[in-house]
């Protein structure tokens, strides 16, 4: 209660604008949620501690804070107790990679890493659903709980563990440990094998899998403001859309009202393409476009230009 009570000081601190006192009690809740072993509220902690440090301009030190917060749920996802504590996780880590996406392409100007941030998020409720097609061991078998026990012990230790290598290790392990918890290797499909550790393709090779003509545009929808990673052959970069997460489903509302009244003229639809697509350089734009949406942008299959 006290490392809670304290996370919300911090937070009611940051809404005042009081970076200070802000900074200074989510470090002290981290320190508190740390020393309990509570593995699950450690990642949102790590993830206000990054945010207020992006308030200060300290990018080097978001950076860390960032992937420490992802590498902890990451290895809590191995393996949680229910359908909701593993929805809770997945939406906590979802912000984390958002905040990471904006940091490493607005400050640090790394469109590869923003690349990747961004992959892993999106990739990862694809893997869980190819990974858990068929039912895991019985609960009662003596190997699965030994591995249960060791599961438990590298999930505590990656909540202590600062070092990127160390973490590596550790999520190494654990993957390790997941495929004894999980289906008997003979039984998965080749589609689940190779979803037990997979990694997001790395931008190079998504850019040279192009051709001269095609770009692929990834959306990123996000208050206050959206983003558009434009990627070719030759160029990859991420534009800055003047519209917010909640202005874009406004307009996607609207469009899809106009086309289930059959209306003449649909407004709303030229209006989005003033929104997603008219902010895009024209020179990262080429005649065959693959559009990768986000969100509410899935309920629609095309806007006119």
């Amino acid at each position: 209660m006290l490392a809670w009570g304290t996370f919300e000081l911090a937070t009611a601190y940051s809404d005042q604008g009081d970076l200070p006192h802000a900074e200074k009690y989510a470090a002290l809740a981290e320190y508190r949620t740390e020393a309990l072993d509570d593995k699950y509220h450690l990642p949102e902690d790590l993830a206000l501690m990054a945010h207020l440090a992006a308030k200060a301009g300290r990018a080097q030190t978001v950076d860390e804070l960032y992937r420490r917060a992802e590498d902890v749920t990451e290895g809590l996802l191995v393996s949680v107790p229910s359908r909701r504590v593993e929805s809770s996780l997945i939406a906590t880590v979802s912000n984390i990679y958002l905040g990471h996406f904006r940091l490493a392409a607005l400050q640090l100007k790394n469109i590869p890493q923003a690349f990747q941030i961004l992959e892993s998020a999106r990739g990862r409720s694809i893997a869980d659903q190819l990974r858990s097609g068929t039912p895991p061991r019985p609960s009662k078998d003596r190997v699965t709980e030994a591995a249960r026990e060791e599961l438990n012990r590298l999930q505590i230790e990656l909540l202590h563990a600062t070092s990127p290598e160390e973490r590596s290790k550790l999520l190494e392990r654990l993957f390790e440990v997941e495929q004894v918890l999980g289906p008997a290797g003979e039984s998965r499909t080749d589609l689940q094998k190779a979803a037990l550790h997979a990694k997001p393709a790395a931008l190079r090779d998504i850019q040279d899998s192009l051709s001269e003509d095609e770009a692929i545009l990834e959306y990123v929808l996000d208050d206050p403001q959206s983003f558009c990673l434009s990627i070719s052959r030759h160029h990859a970069e991420v534009t800055a859309l003047p519209t917010s997460r909640a202005q874009v489903d406004k307009l996607i509302t609207a469009c899809r009202a106009e086309i289930a009244k059959r209306a003449m003229t649909i407004t709303s639809a030229g209006q989005l393409y003033s929104a997603l697509l008219q902010p895009v350089p024209v020179r990262l734009l080429k005649p065959r476009l693959i559009i990768v949406p986000d969100e509410e942008l899935y309920l629609i299959t095309a806007v006119p230009s």
